[in-house]
């Protein structure tokens, strides 16, 4: 129950922490989003990109971070059983 929980709060924990760098990732690209205002972007469609990218990152963050929990929680619970008394996990 508890290595479950850890799971969940390690993956949590990487959804969030990939979106930030994403967070003032606006400002710094404000010549970008100045050329393509210039060229015919809207203000609506340059909000839609950036949402999409911060939610395509923190997907991608949230599903490496799961993967890597799962992984890392398997190596530990390998390393804690022993032979004469295995620790099983489902």
């Amino acid at each position: 129950m508890v290595i479950a929980g850890a799971r969940g709060a390690g993956a949590a924990d990487c959804f969030r922490e990939s979106g930030q760098p994403n967070a003032g990732a606006a400002s710094s690209r404000e010549r970008e989003m100045g050329m393509r205002m210039a060229v015919g972007a809207t203000r609506g469609r340059l909000i839609r990109q950036l949402l999409a990218e911060s939610l395509l990152l923190g997907l991608a963050g949230a599903l490496l971070g799961a993967q890597l929990a799962h992984v890392l929680t398997r190596l530990l619970v390998s390393s804690i059983g022993t032979q004469s008394a295995p620790l099983f996990m489902t």
